[in-house]
């Protein structure tokens, strides 16, 4: 608890000389708000050293940094974006939970993903490396039933899925926003942190929710009544990025959601079917001209027009 809840704390340097960083070091550091590690180093972190720091919107994390520390990062609920270095092999448990992470791109090197890594997160889609082993329990359960993830894709190299891991949510229609400012409000009557967990009723599978891959997302999908969609899934339909047949104002902000990324100089979270079904105009971008034509079909389609295509509002 070193520096925890000191409010002067706003840019954090982790240099390259640093040996350990304690458990709960800078937890509840509000304004704290840039956040950078050197490019080399050994520095060993105890759990939840950045726990709550709920002013953190971006992180890159190094590649030294092979074990990502046990809820490092849980509680911080402006976290958006998150980058994951190549060399990084584990996530620990909670390392994410609570976060505002919609999409996860995890890379080759991350073969464990631990208990809880990223439960309450708004993750709608994660992507894992080819090498991934193992996901750990109530690793992407959700605190809200607000756009949740539909789908995922389990590489082969995928041994073993956790209780829970996937397709379960909290029966909630408020979306993590309101969540958190809910529990925000609690905190400034109580004094008290308020986990948004803690607002939340059961657990509830949603039953329509897909697993493609290795032979553990068949054994989790009919141990867990959800759907076993094969090795992997069918070529999606121009401008169905999220693959649920419709072509919709969800899939266009899906569209703007991947462009703003790129414009922000981040890697999109798309998968390459995706990237595919995204480019409308086919020019090799992915922008608000994509998305443009999805709404103005999807307006034409809900005025009545069935005869009409996507295609024909390519200019």
């Amino acid at each position: 608890y070193a520096f925890a809840g000191l409010p002067g704390l706003k840019p954090v340097t982790v240099p390259g000389n640093v040996k350990e960083i304690g458990s709960h070091a800078f937890d509840g550091c509000t304004n704290l708000i840039v956040l950078t590690f050197a490019d080399t180093a050994n520095t060993e972190f105890e759990d939840e050293v950045f726990k709550n720091c709920k002013g953190l919107t971006e992180v890159a994390l190094p590649s030294w940094l092979e074990t990502v520390p046990v809820g490092i990062f849980s509680g911080c609920r402006n976290l958006t974006n998150v980058t994951f270095s190549e060399g990084i092999s584990e996530l620990g448990g909670m390392a994410f939970a609570d976060t505002a992470l919609t999409s996860v791109k995890l890379p080759e090197s991350c073969l464990y993903i631990d208990d809880a890594a990223f439960q309450n997160a708004p993750v709608s889609n994660v992507t894992f490396g080819s090498k991934t082993v193992s996901i750990g329990a109530n690793a992407f359960v959700r605190d809200t039933n607000i756009n949740l993830m539909t789908s995922v894709i389990i590489p082969e190299s995928g041994k073993s899925i956790g209780e829970k891991a996937f397709g379960y949510y909290k029966d909630s229609d408020k979306s993590y926003a309101e969540l958190c400012e809910e529990a925000e409000r609690l905190e400034r009557e109580s004094g008290q942190h308020i986990d948004v967990q803690n607002l939340l009723g059961a657990t509830i599978a949603n039953h329509d929710f897909i697993l493609y891959g290795s032979t553990a997302a068949e054994r989790y999908a009919n141990e867990n009544d959800m759907i076993y969609g094969g090795t992997e899934p069918a070529e999606l339909e121009l401008g169905d990025i999220n693959g649920d047949n419709n072509i919709n104002a969800e899939d266009a902000a899906q569209v703007l959601v991947a462009a703003a990324q790129s414009g922000a100089g981040y890697s999109d979270t798309l998968t390459d079917a995706q990237k595919k079904a995204a480019d409308i105009n086919g020019d090799g971008k992915i922008n608000a001209e994509d998305a443009a034509i999805i709404l103005q079909y999807a307006a034409a389609v809900g005025a009545g027009y069935s005869d009409i295509k996507l295609t024909d509002f390519i200019k």
